[in-house]
């Protein structure tokens, strides 16, 4: 019996049950030796077999045919559609039968790694502990920078790893997960540290995330911070320490000095949170509302508990512009960066590029460029704020446009396309390429004056050697409406004196057939190359910028009023937010993006200079904290 075995304590015991209906069909009663037998065969396989596969990759996963389909004259072969266990069904794979290479028995390359599914790994041993990559899973880079930041989080990462969190999974806590997301994120960071693979899938962890919060459960990209937001909220949730909330009340100061408010309201939070993420993430606030009203004078003092902090960018009174201006022959066309107010309107950024180019500002035509087509010509009444850092913001020299609207003129935007031969002698024109131009035409101009207008414009940027020009290089032109739609179905605009009916609205189309001479004005038109000249580089901003605007006295706005209890009415106080409680570990969340309208928001993109060592936060503590050493070094970014 299994006593007389020599078997140690703590062995593990695999054990195989003998299945007689093996033996009745000719099969070995053990399942093990038909599976190692099908090995043999692997063109046998069928609908629903598991087995372990290699992707094209060469990695190895836990795999499950889904399909099959049958040899044809064509490909002379038979083909699989494996599906890897853990992925998205994108990334399933068509294998040949014959590939045997590919095949092999179940778990003899895949390993299990917790959870209901098997996470899919690498079977290369990591450099070294935790020096681990995470697989994208399909636009799940977001999530992978979260949890590298996490796992190289001290302390943490060993509590989790190390299994310690188990002790205090909370099964009965009504806004957590019943310990499956620690579970998931346990397993996970088990298998980064104490694991034998350089890189792991985590897709055990997306499942679960994805199953408790299904904004996450797709493959679309999403925010990195509001991952961690989660993360950390639903871990704690998962471990908190109190199992009977009580319920509390926000504590007012009254009066009292901030170290005794402070620690009443430190101890009423921790009287219904209590968990490692408190111990190690949790921070406190002091908060300082004012009531305007003169004749109320309420002070209200409240501290509250943080996560993260979120900080906004300062508010610039000026912002710079880059303008590319498109001067006349023979001056060079240049670009010139322009400080105009940031609230101000266009007017303002018109006058300065005139001036900077020396320029008469009636002939200066300022648009906006959006791929290779002008989006929209501005005017006076045109915000700044409305032109995105991003933008190509184009200037155009037209000494014809002074008095313009007196000469009955009409703006019409010139396009570039490619006349394009396929191999059957079809012909078609590229989407529009390059810089447009920028033409003025009189009302019922001839054929012939927009044609002279047109080479005039041409020659800024055609190449100075003539022996290039000698074959024909001269573009036709068609008359488009604004969607592209051709108005004229007669071929290219004739060099005649018939008239042209150009009407407000409509574009030109250069259709270029002699590529080489189209390259050389693609490469000279591009305003990224061109000299750049005007305003330096403006003060760079800190993450002490940051931090002072967070800690920066506000009056409410209406929409935010403050509900004041000795007035008994909403007012629009003055708040102010200063640190009180520094945690061991601080996440600070750059607020970069701006709501500008109800279906637009901007992101800002301005560098942030930030310390490695020595973030030292000890001027934004409240003195009375007695929490000064507020000093960080950093260790993990997640953009």
């Amino acid at each position: 019996g299994i006593g007389d075995c020599d078997i140690e304590d703590g062995a593990v015991l695999l054990v195989e049950l003998h299945d007689p209906k093996g033996a009745k069909t000719g099969e070995s009663p053990w399942p093990l030796e038909r599976t190692n037998a099908g090995i043999k065969d692997w063109r046998k396989l069928q609908r629903g077999d598991v087995m372990d596969a290699q992707d094209k990759d060469g990695k190895w996963y836990k795999s499950k045919v889904v399909d099959r389909r049958y040899e044809d004259d064509e490909t002379k072969t038979t083909e699989v559609r494996v599906h890897f266990e853990g992925w998205d069904s994108r990334y399933d794979e068509w294998i040949p039968v014959d590939a045997t290479d590919k095949f092999a028995a179940p778990g003899h390359h895949s390993r299990k790694t917790g959870g209901k599914g098997k996470d899919a790994v690498t079977a290369q041993a990591p450099a070294s502990r935790g020096v681990v990559g995470l697989r994208n899973l399909g636009n799940t880079c977001f999530m992978n920078s979260t949890l590298q930041c996490m796992s190289n989080t001290p302390i943490f990462n060993t509590f989790f790893s190390g299994g310690r969190y188990v002790q205090d999974v909370n099964k009965v806590n009504p806004l957590g997960t019943r310990g499956k997301l620690a579970h998931a994120f346990g397993i996970l960071l088990r298998d980064i540290w104490h694991g034998n693979n350089n890189v792991v899938a985590p897709s055990g962890f997306k499942r679960a995330v994805g199953h408790f919060a299904p904004r996450f459960s797709g493959y679309q990209q999403q925010d990195s911070q509001e991952l961690l937001a989660y993360l950390l909220d639903g871990l704690h949730e998962d471990l908190n320490r109190v199992k009977k909330k009580k319920p509390t009340q926000t504590v007012e100061a009254k009066g009292r000095p901030d170290r005794e408010v402070a620690e009443e309201s430190w101890k009423t939070y921790e009287l219904r949170n209590r968990s490692v993420i408190v111990d190690l993430f949790m921070g406190q606030l002091k908060s300082t509302v004012v009531c305007p009203n003169k004749e109320c004078g309420n002070v209200s003092v409240t501290f509250d508990p943080f996560m993260y902090l979120t900080v906004p960018f300062p508010r610039r009174s000026t912002r710079r512009v880059t303008v590319h201006v498109v001067h006349n022959p023979p001056r060079a066309v240049k670009s010139y960066v322009v400080v105009v107010e940031a609230r101000g309107g266009c007017g303002e950024l018109m006058a300065k590029v005139a001036e900077m180019a020396e320029l008469p500002e009636e002939e200066v035509i300022i648009a906006e460029v959006y791929k290779s087509k002008l989006f929209r010509i501005f005017t006076p009444e045109h915000k700044i704020d409305s032109i995105r850092p991003s933008d190509v913001i184009v200037a155009y020299h037209l000494p014809e446009a002074k008095g313009a609207k007196d000469a009955d003129l009409v703006e019409v935007p010139v396009l570039h396309g490619r006349r394009l031969e396929s191999e059957d002698g079809r012909v078609t024109i590229s989407s529009a390429v390059g810089l447009p131009m920028l033409v003025l035409l009189k009302e019922n101009c001839t054929k012939e004056a927009v044609h002279k207008e047109i080479k005039s414009k041409l020659t800024r940027f055609l190449p100075e050697d003539p022996e290039v020009l000698k074959e024909p290089w001269y573009p036709d032109i068609r008359v488009v409406d604004k969607s592209g739609q051709r108005l004229e179905d007669d071929g290219p605009m004739a060099d005649d004196n018939t008239e042209a009916k150009i009407e407000t609205g409509n574009n030109l189309v250069l259709v270029w057939s002699n590529q080489k001479v189209f390259k050389h004005y693609h490469a000279a038109s591009n305003p990224a190359k061109w000299e750049k000249t005007g305003a330096q580089a403006m003060k760079g901003l800190t993450v002490y910028d940051c931090v002072e605007q967070f800690c920066k006295k506000e009056t409410l706005s209406k929409n935010d009023a403050w509900y004041c209890s000795k007035c008994k009415d909403f007012q629009q106080a003055t708040k102010k937010l200063d640190l009180y409680r520094c945690p061991e570990i601080l996440i600070i969340h750059l607020k970069r993006f701006v709501q500008r309208s109800a279906a637009y928001r901007e992101k800002i993109s301005d560098f942030v200079d930030f310390p490695i060592k020595g973030l030292n936060l000890s001027q934004y503590v409240v003195a009375s904290s007695g929490d000064e050493d507020a000093i960080y070094d950093l260790y993990a970014v997640s953009n």
